[in-house]
């Protein structure tokens, strides 16, 4: 027979009240998401109004990246106004064709995709719109004539040889690289090329230059796709006694009662209006209050980390020296991931430029003798290295770790190739250029 027995077992859990849950969403948001957070809020709370004390700063900067040949096609800037449907039709209506070939341009504009490419075959369109194929190759052949050049081409090489055509270029070399090659040029294969077409590697270079001044996507610019500014929380500043830290007030409005509607609480409402007032009223004291916390939170931890990286303050990103949030967290007497939260797509201005806060945070790489370097040190003098080589005869990951050696940094070929690939710097290879 079993025996059954109960037991009192005393738990500890933390409850999240949903005033300390906003809290910690707010202080994860980054600048311009707590700013639509709290213009979402102003239509939905009538008693949230808020004001800048100052005209808000212009968007700030981007943060240094390379931008590698191989990639070229990835980098076409998105954005604006009107759209390209829009652009298209009104060249259309200036164009001034009969009815019959209008319909079919009008169809062919409306089917095109973000990047302005015709994903449907002639054929299809006529047996959809049952019209003769010549007709509808004649429609396309329109479209195809309208800016921006390349529109309504069907693939990547149509697109470029459309642009071509546009501008007049019958480069016999630029036009069968596009047509053959354009997977060789961005990875720069460059000799291989040159022995193929019996000229000189400068000749295939030379002509993926003109090949990279095209537009790949076309219709991107007309995507409606907004561009992401990044928006300063903190500025670093260097004083005649050192350097000073300040929170960015000016990326904020201030939050501020709506003057109306206090005014009305204070008139005796009826009770469900003042029920209703009074716990509107809560909640934007509870977004005041988490807002003061955020900044209080971010001052604090930006604080620690420029102590600790004083170095960096004075001498600029290759001393950034090894720091762990754990590290940051036991000094202020907080949650790790309260550190995670006040560093997440926050960013500092400095004399040495934009930096987010979390590229502060670096793993550290052992030194012979047993000192600790940063890889952030590690990569900025990797980036150095390869912006001051011959670009005729660039280095290999070899000679690039060796080269970091004789400058005081042992690190292996491996690691270079690793560090390398996250700064999104090419290979030799793809680096090289020829005379």
């Amino acid at each position: 027979m079993t025996s059954l027995s109960t037991a009192l077992i005393q738990t500890q859990k933390l409850l999240l009240t949903p005033r300390l849950r906003q809290s910690i969403e707010m202080l994860h948001m980054s600048s311009l998401e707590l700013m639509e957070f709290i213009q979402e809020q102003s239509r939905e709370n009538p008693l949230l109004d808020y004001k800048y004390d100052s005209v808000p700063p212009s968007p700030g900067g981007k943060k240094r990246t390379s931008d590698p040949n191989h990639e070229w096609w990835l980098h076409i800037r998105s954005g604006g106004q009107p759209s390209l449907e829009a652009v298209l039709t009104e060249q259309l209506q200036e164009a001034g064709v009969r009815p019959e070939l209008h319909k079919i341009a009008l169809f062919i504009i409306r089917s095109l995709d973000e990047k302005g490419y015709l994903p449907l075959t002639p054929q299809w369109i006529s047996q959809h719109l049952r019209q003769p194929v010549p007709l509808v190759l004649k429609a396309v052949d329109l479209v195809q004539n309208m800016e921006p050049a390349g529109v309504a081409a069907s693939s990547l090489e149509e697109c470029l040889m459309l642009q071509l055509d546009q501008l007049g270029d019958n480069d016999a070399l630029v036009r069968s690289l596009i047509r053959g090659h354009l997977k060789d040029i961005a990875k720069r294969r460059f000799g291989p090329l040159a022995k193929q077409y019996g000229v000189e590697p400068a000749d295939i270079q030379r002509a993926a230059s003109r090949i990279s001044r095209l537009n790949p996507k076309p219709g991107a610019a007309y995507s409606g796709e907004r561009t992401q500014f990044i928006v300063p929380d903190i500025v670093l500043t260097r004083t005649d006694e050192g350097f000073e830290i300040g929170l960015h007030d000016a990326s904020l409005p201030n939050i501020v009662f709506n003057a109306e509607y206090v005014e009305l609480m204070k008139s005796n409402p009826p009770k469900e209006v003042s029920a209703y007032l009074t716990e509107q009223r809560k909640r934007v004291q509870a977004i005041i209050d988490s807002i003061e916390h955020r900044k209080a939170t971010m001052y604090k931890v930006a604080t620690v980390i420029f102590e600790h990286q004083h170095a960096f303050c004075l001498h600029g990103p290759s001393a950034i020296k090894p720091m762990a949030m754990r590290h940051v967290a036991e000094l202020l007497g907080i949650h790790e991931s309260t550190v995670s939260r006040a560093v997440n797509q926050k960013f500092a201005m400095t004399p040495w430029g934009l930096y987010e806060l979390k590229q502060f945070f670096t793993s550290s790489v052992k030194q012979a003798d047993g000192a600790a370097v940063s890889s952030a040190q590690i990569k900025e003098q990797l980036r150095e290295l390869i912006d001051g080589e011959d670009k005729t005869e660039p280095w290999s990951d070899q000679k690039l770790a060796e080269r970091l050696t004789q400058s005081g940094l042992q690190v292996s070929r491996r690691t270079v190739a690793k560090y390398r690939d996250q700064l999104n710097i090419p290979a030799a290879l793809e680096r090289k250029q020829y005379q």
